[in-house]
């Protein structure tokens, strides 16, 4: 009798566990999905090899431009340029801009 009772009570906690995990897992993943970061950066924007970058001042940081226009971001280069911009977290330090100095960026270049 006393085993019967400890091998459901076994039986009873690894399900509970297995269900927790599983749960927990299912709900990592959804969140992730539908977690988008968006963050302010006042920077620099600058032209490195191929790609254009933010020297970022506040936060103090480098970011990869990932939807870089040339033309748009242009007007916004130079020695010393400060731009404040609206940005969405890609991954990492990777970002596309979505406003400069509170102006939609670029939406017909696409």
């Amino acid at each position: 009798m006393q085993g019967t009772k400890w091998l459901l009570g076994t039986i009873a906690g690894m399900a509970v566990l297995l269900g927790t995990l599983t749960t927990q897992g299912c709900w990592t993943q959804n969140s992730q999905e539908a977690f988008v970061r968006k963050m302010q950066i006042s920077g620099e924007i600058v032209k490195s090899g191929q790609q254009y970058i933010i020297r970022g001042k506040k936060p103090a940081e480098i970011f990869t431009i990932l939807n870089p226009y040339p033309d748009q971001l242009a007007k916004y280069m130079g020695e010393g340029k400060i731009a404040e911009m609206q940005v969405r977290v890609v991954s990492g330090d990777n970002v596309e801009i979505e406003k400069i100095d509170g102006t939609p960026y670029c939406q017909d270049c696409k």
